[in-house]
């Protein structure tokens, strides 16, 4: 079990600094929302659940942007819960 773990371990280190980068992309693109906007990505995204915002088509890329940075958070949880 213990050479499973060792040959394990470098794919898996690898994948969630995969994650990491995308996560930073992510975010890096959101403050460009944030800034355009004058607003943070959390009170963006509060109005825009609430339909408070509008159709703009911009606020349906920076949603996707958010929930694209929770699906790669959850995914690099579940790598450490492996490899650590």
């Amino acid at each position: 079990m213990l050479n499973k773990n060792i040959e394990l371990a470098e794919p898996i280190a690898r994948e969630e600094a995969v994650c990491h980068l995308a996560v930073d992309e992510l975010k890096h693109r959101c403050r460009t929302f944030e800034r355009r906007y004058h607003i943070s990505s959390s009170r963006f995204s509060k109005a825009f659940e609430k339909g408070t915002l509008g159709d703009e088509e911009a606020f349906f890329e920076w949603k996707a942007l958010l929930e694209g940075i929770a699906s790669w958070s959850r995914i690099k949880r579940s790598l450490k819960k492996l490899h650590h």
